[in-house]
């Protein structure tokens, strides 16, 4: 569906039946139903603090048609929404459309399909994550799409809020906040350092600075998105995109993203622990893994789970001081399937752990198979040979067996085939 659509409109589907060997079924009998369910998107769930409301499945329509010369058959229904649901909590209304076809010969084949339907006839997405590069912000990409995930120009407008972070150390709350304070912020914090008074590491409670920009484009298939050369900096952002649909109506998103540089070791905010996730390399490449911290004078205790060293699992403490902590390493041929770090220290009672796992990959095994001649369709008792290249990595010739089998697809109907290892 091409089109801008939203609930309380009629929407119209079409099937078609076909043959395994790719004639229409014409004449044939559909009985069809639809079934409603609601979902809610990402963001107002957790600005909610992770609730929904109840939503029951519902069937809006049944009934009989049948197909055309060309096999066709179209489905009509009305996205009529759940009025139980609030409005405000911008619910996705999914139709399943189920129909199950029947030929002249009395064989019936069933199909599924879902269309979406919301207030709104436009949806927002984008590719921000959570924690994000400084040299990537520019690559960011922002889609306007309809409810059945097919482009819709739109013009778009961005507001970029930086973010003011609590300027303190503080440890992970063992407890629930307290819904009454019965001393000041500053009268907390000089008595327990250490602790949250309100919602601090929450980053969502955060003020917003005077430093924001605001700008508006038309969106393109491709997603690209331009920020007029906009110097990102280090930090936490809020990022409120805004629309319209086809109808008038706004649609927006908020998310929120960590800007960092890699060359910069300076925090964003004063953390205990802060490292990236994961490292991929080839055999002989090297990388520095790192770990930065606000604190100082950390007993810090390293673990090594590395197959290829002489002790499988190695561990070993050191003093670090504050700052960065950085560890070289280099892959060998022995490392392929990867290794890990992890390192653990305490610190104001609290357990503070982080695993790195440097992913080396068998890509010394990867074989590229290309069809040289491939038919998907044959006929019973028909001859067919299929020829296939090999190829292993950088395109070297390598020994390589092959194992080919085949089975019969329109027995899926009785019970679907899968292969086991």
């Amino acid at each position: 569906i091409e089109t801008s659509f939203r609930v309380g409109e009629k929407i119209s589907v079409t099937g078609i039946a076909r043959a395994y060997a790719g004639n229409n079924i014409d004449g044939a009998m559909v009985k069809y139903r639809v079934v409603r369910e609601a979902r809610f998107p990402y963001w107002p769930f957790w600005m909610r603090g992770g609730w929904f409301p109840a939503s029951e499945g519902q069937e809006i329509t049944n009934g009989i048609t049948q197909t055309n010369a060309e096999g066709k058959f179209e489905i009509e229904f009305e996205a009529i929404a759940d009025k139980k649901v609030n409005k405000s909590y911008n619910p996705y209304f999914d139709f399943h459309i189920y129909a199950d076809v029947t030929d002249i010969n009395g064989e019936t084949r069933s199909g599924e399909k879902i269309v979406t339907a919301a207030y709104t006839a436009l949806k927002l997405e984008s590719n921000l994550q959570k924690k994000m590069p400084l040299d990537s912000m520019q690559k960011v990409k922002v889609f306007t799409r309809n409810m059945a995930d097919q482009f819709i120009s739109s013009t778009v407008k961005a507001s970029v809020y930086k973010l003011i972070p609590e300027n303190r150390l503080i440890r992970e709350r063992m407890w629930e906040q307290a819904d009454i304070h019965v001393m000041s912020k500053k009268e907390f914090i000089k008595n327990f350092p250490y602790d949250e008074y309100a919602a601090e590491s929450d980053f969502k409670t955060w003020e917003k600075s005077s430093d924001s920009i605001s700008l508006s484009a038309s969106s393109i298939s491709s997603g690209e998105w331009n920020w007029n050369n906009h110097k990102w900096t280090p930090g936490f952002y809020a990022i409120e995109w805004n629309s319209k649909d086809a109808f008038g109506e706004e649609v927006k998103m908020l998310e929120y993203v960590e800007v960092f540089d890699p060359k910069n070791q300076k925090l964003n905010q004063p953390q205990y622990l802060w490292a990236t996730s994961s490292t991929r390399l080839e055999p002989g490449e090297k990388a520095t893994l790192q770990l930065q911290t606000s604190s100082s004078n950390i007993h810090l205790l390293e673990f090594a789970d590395r197959p290829s060293a002489d002790a499988k699992v190695s561990w070993s403490a050191k003093l670090w001081k504050s700052g960065v902590y950085k560890l070289e390493t280099t892959a060998t041929e022995n490392d392929r399937g990867g290794y890990n770090y992890m390192w653990a220290f305490v610190k104001n009672n609290r357990l503070y752990k982080q695993a790195h796992e440097v992913r080396v990959p068998w890509s010394n095994k990867d074989l590229k198979i290309e069809y040289i001649t491939y038919r998907d369709k044959t006929l019973p008792g028909a001859e067919e040979k299929w020829k296939i290249k090999i190829s292993g990595l950088k395109k070297d010739k390598v020994a390589a067996e092959v194992l080919a089998g085949m089975y019969d697809a329109s027995l899926d109907q009785f019970y679907n085939f899968q292969w086991h290892k």
